[in-house]
């Protein structure tokens, strides 16, 4: 009788745990599904910014250049080239990184936001892909992404389009207080390590002189440094600016030889700080660039 008894009970309790686990199966499928968001991958930080801004909660964006590495020289994994013709939208700089030029052409992503347009849009600066120091440049990435996620998640276009205005706002808000925070300067000279700010220079009224060119990592001449050394000393420069950390070692260099400073201009081809977004680093640049130049 025991046994019988001990049986009996354990065969209810088995008949109870399938009703109870049938039952939550049924209440999960009868549940609606929760919303998965966009996938969408950056080729380096600034455009990563942008779409995030624009994207808000419905998209999940990852930047493929690493926290404060060289944005120029991306290299990409097969297993990451594989992974973009699975995105569902990859927002790139054609012309800027050669190894993402590859990959996109390779993985064909069905939705893709080039924004080499925007970066040639001025034929004074022609072949520098450096646009996104310029806030009205910026700007412009509003409407093809725009575009983009409206045409992947039509059902929240008005939201896309919403958040696309407030992300210009900010945008005319940084380039009203770079033009009247450098209207008046005792200097318009800008030394920098490499050519990264040219956009900038040209929209605000200053001269650039890079140590380098347009690529970080090419080796100034003899001749190149003599040049800007004698260029320091005329015309009454008191900085030169690294444009990312590992610059900062030429531009000491440089500083030594011409007895002036060395700061670091945030060039933003990657985040440095997590903590810190493309506008309030751009903030941080004006204040940095107003007190340098002697700004009024």
């Amino acid at each position: 009788m025991i046994l019988t008894s001990n049986k009996n009970r354990f065969m209810r309790s088995r008949i109870l745990l399938t009703l109870a686990l049938s039952s939550a199966v049924l209440t999960a499928c009868s549940a609606e599904p929760d919303s998965t968001k966009i996938e969408v991958t950056t080729s380096f930080y600034p455009l990563q910014y942008a779409v995030q801004q624009i994207g808000g909660d419905r998209v999940e964006v990852a930047s493929l250049t690493p926290p404060g590495s060289d944005a120029h020289h991306l290299e990409l994994s097969p297993r990451q080239v594989t992974a973009l013709a699975e995105t569902d939208l990859v927002v790139y700089l054609s012309g800027f990184q050669p190894a993402m030029d590859e990959a996109v052409a390779e993985a064909s992503p069905t939705h893709v936001v080039d924004a080499a347009d925007i970066a040639s849009s001025d034929p004074a600066l022609d072949g520098n892909p450096h646009f996104w120091v310029d806030p009205r440049l910026m700007a412009e990435l509003a409407s093809p992404i725009v575009r983009e996620l409206t045409e992947i998640d039509p059902d929240h276009a008005d939201e896309y389009a919403e958040r696309a205005e407030e992300y210009e706002r900010t945008l005319t808000d940084l380039d009203e207080g770079f033009r009247s925070g450098l209207a008046s300067c005792e200097r318009d000279t800008l030394i920098v390590t490499h050519a990264a700010f040219g956009y900038l220079a040209h929209s605000y009224g200053l001269t650039q002189e890079a140590i380098a060119g347009v690529e970080p990592d090419t080796e100034p001449s003899p001749a190149r440094i003599a040049s800007v050394t004698e260029l320091i000393r005329d015309s009454g420069v008191t900085t030169v600016f690294a444009t990312s950390k590992p610059e900062v070692a030429m531009a000491q260099a440089l500083a030594g030889e011409a007895d002036v400073e060395v700061k670091l201009l945030d060039a933003l081809e990657s985040q440095l700080d997590p903590e810190r977004d493309y506008a309030q680093v751009m903030a941080d640049n004006l204040a940095l660039l107003r007190e340098s130049l002697g700004c009024k």
